[in-house]
């Protein structure tokens, strides 16, 4: 994201350009971040909440990183 605001900011076009072609860059990423959190208001009750936190086991699932580790090969046949 930095690397394409650099190139519109950096290019020799008039300001009025760069500042059309930076909220044409920049407008999507904000309706999708607007529907999330709308999304996550409606779902959990907070903007902020995206439901990591209440998974309920959290103490299973330290025990089990704790034992088992990060990765597991065990684990691999039942993703698929």
């Amino acid at each position: 994201m930095v690397f394409f605001l650099v190139a519109i900011w950096g290019g020799s076009y008039k300001w009025r350009v760069k500042v059309r072609q930076t909220i044409e860059f920049l407008a999507p990423m904000v309706i999708v971040m607007v529907v999330l959190a709308g999304y996550n208001q409606v779902r959990f009750g907070s903007f902020e909440e995206t439901g990591y936190t209440m998974t309920g086991n959290l103490t299973q699932q330290k025990y089990e990183l704790k034992t088992y580790g990060l990765f597991k090969l065990e684990n691999i046949p039942t993703n698929f």
